[in-house]
Order: C-alpha cells, then structure tokens, then sequence
C-alpha cells in the first residue's frame, strides 16, 4: 500500500477499550508492505487500549516512511506499548525510516488512567 501526498489534519481516532489503534492501521499485518511518501499528520488525537500510535498500533510486516511529518499531535494510551508514531513493532515487523521525516516536540505520549 502506498500513500503519498496527503496532509492528516485534525483526525480523532480510537477507544480506550480498542487496542491496536492507529489512524493508517491498526495492524499491520505479516507479509504487508505500507510506504509513506510526503504525509504530514497534524493537529490529530488517537486512543486506544494499548499498541497505539499516531500511524500504527501493531507493525507485524513493513512499514516504509520517506519524508513523514508529525505536528502537534497526542496519543492516549490506557496501557502500555504505545507510542508516539506506533505501538509495538512484532518480530516480524521492520520500520524503514528515509530523509526528511520529522516530530515535533509537541507530538506527546499520555497513558491515562481509564474506567467504565
């Protein structure tokens, strides 16, 4: 999968009883290939469980970023193995990271206290 020239502005995403959250994938799944070319995520929230990331909560194939921009954006964990890009990367998964990617230090990681 590619995806390329495209700005993420503003996007909520999640539920904290939800894990492997991400605004691309949740999952990326074994033997997957996801390539970002010139993609900005600003100004966006995402929730989850646990293994959320702003792109991915769980990275079990590749994941390919060439030019990636991250602005002023949080990630709400209930639990561990999160992050501020993704969650966990598996055994199996692998992350390419190419020139030009960025994150600000705005972009944030909170693990929250959650209860129904």
């Amino acid at each position: 999968i590619l995806i390329k020239d495209i700005v993420f502005d503003g996007l909520v995403m999640g539920d904290y009883e939800t894990g492997s959250t991400g605004i691309i994938a949740g999952i990326i799944q074994k033997n997957a290939i996801v390539e970002l070319q010139n993609v900005t995520f600003k100004n966006c929230t995402v929730y989850g469980l646990n293994k959320a990331g702003l792109i991915a909560g769980q990275i079990n194939g590749e994941l390919i970023l060439n030019n990636v921009k991250i602005e002023n954006s949080v990630v709400n964990a209930s639990e561990g193995e999160s992050g501020r890009v993704f969650g966990t990367v598996m055994p199996s998964g692998t992350i390419e990271k190419n020139q030009g990617c960025s994150i600000d230090d705005n972009t944030v990681l909170n693990i929250v206290k959650y209860s129904i």
